[in-house]
């Protein structure tokens, strides 16, 4: 894909399955939650992995979807704490530093938007050492919309003013 390098002042990148391998994403949600979630509630893996998928489906591309505190209090685990007990899986996409450090290099203005939470965000951010390579870092969660819609991107213009072009 040729890129246009020399018409582009603003790069957005998402994090999750962009910039980081969504390995630790995956095994999070659809192995370690299970796990906790069934031993909590005396299920079977099998059963503890349905019935979740079916509460997670039902969210599916809203910011509750996304929310660490919100599943925390429907699901009754830490799930920050959890997160911090398995951030050795957090890791790069093969190639997304030597990306990022081009870009810096380039001069041109690059900014990290997601969907994570917070308490995620800041997680993955010390793991990966990442953080500098922004010159803002956004999350949905600050504006109490998910990237999905379109009250997001308007608020993201009102506070990073920026040509989406």
């Amino acid at each position: 894909m040729d890129i246009d390098w020399s018409s582009i002042d603003i790069v957005m990148l998402d994090m999750d399955g962009t910039l980081l391998d969504l390995a630790f994403d995956n095994r999070f949600w659809l192995q370690r939650v299970p796990q906790v979630y069934a031993e909590l509630h005396g299920l079977s893996l099998e059963d503890s992995l349905q019935q979740l998928r079916q509460r997670f489906n039902a969210l599916q591309g809203q910011l509750a979807w996304y929310c660490l505190d919100f599943w925390s209090q429907e699901l009754g685990i830490d799930l920050a704490q959890l997160k911090q007990e398995e951030k050795q899986h957090i890791s790069l996409r093969p190639g997304s530093l030597d990306f990022l450090q081009r870009l810096h290099i380039s001069g041109h203005a690059c900014w990290l938007v997601t969907n994570a939470h917070h308490h995620s965000l800041a997680l993955k951010l010390d793991m990966t050492g990442i953080g500098s390579y922004f010159q803002h870092i956004v999350c949905s969660h600050s504006y109490a919309e998910p990237k999905e819609t379109a009250a997001f991107w308007m608020a993201l213009q009102k506070h990073h003013p920026h040509t989406p072009a």
